[in-house]
């Protein structure tokens, strides 16, 4: 979960693990200090209620989406949809429980819901667990601010089209070993070692992401990880399945 997602499902275990970063190529641009850039992030994502995200991970976790219901930035409940083991998966999380709707041919409980739990008779539950503490950090754009407020170099480098809105770029380095203000988060980044990782950032006219980008590569291959938000405010919400239809199993 970025975060798979910096940030959703197996995006930071899958794409951070035993990672170096490389290069976006952008080295030029207005200076800007991160601090004052991360406070316009924090005043534009407070009054948010929901997004969507489309996480492409590529090679290293492939793709998958998230709506999220916020509160302050954070999520307060999430509907992701990824591969997991080969399958389609959904997982529900509400009010720090999470669910997964696991296809038949790998459920055997005899209901349409299994509990996300370590401890999980069935496989596909079980190894969500990671990856639904993971997917919680990337979904809270509450990260997105702490990520900028601890990059250094942050420059911003022109106006692109993003997801058919004006947004202003900016690129920046992210120290792995410098504290973001998320537990979960830096400890995943911390295992990147010293070497910085080149970000891109996006944000529409209301200083609002629409998307960022960080620069990973494995073995020397460049393996971008790419978020894109949207639907911001749109119409959402999202229940836990009916107990009856939820096995602990």
């Amino acid at each position: 979960m970025i975060a798979r997602r910096l940030l959703a499902a197996a995006l930071l275990p899958a794409v951070l693990a035993g990672c170096s970063s490389s290069s976006s190529g952008v080295d030029s641009g207005k200076s800007v200090a991160a601090a004052a850039l991360a406070s316009r992030l924090d005043t534009a994502l407070t009054s948010l209620t929901s997004a969507h995200l489309d996480i492409d991970a590529g090679a290293l976790g492939g793709k998958s989406t998230a709506d999220v219901q916020l509160a302050g930035s954070r999520s307060t409940a999430t509907d992701v949809h990824l591969t997991q083991s080969g399958l389609q998966v959904e997982v529900v999380t509400v009010g720090g429980s999470s669910y997964a709707k696991i296809p038949t041919a790998a459920n055997d409980s005899g209901r349409p819901w299994v509990a996300v739990d370590a401890g999980s008779n069935n496989a596909i539950s079980e190894s969500l667990a990671t990856t639904v503490s993971v997917s919680d950090v990337t979904t809270s754009l509450s990260v997105v601010s702490g990520l900028v407020r601890s990059a250094a170099d942050v420059r911003e480098v022109g106006s692109d089209r993003v997801g058919g809105v004006d947004a202003t770029r900016y690129t920046m380095k992210l120290n792995p070993q410098k504290g973001t203000g998320n537990s979960t988060l830096d400890g995943l980044l911390k295992t990147l070692g010293s070497t910085s990782i080149p970000v891109d950032l996006w944000l529409d006219g209301s200083d609002r992401p629409v998307k960022f980008t960080l620069h990973i590569a494995l073995g020397g291959t460049a393996l971008p990880v790419t978020v894109a938000i949207s639907r911001f405010d749109a119409p959402l919400t999202i229940t836990a399945p009916p107990p009856a239809d939820v096995s602990s199993r």
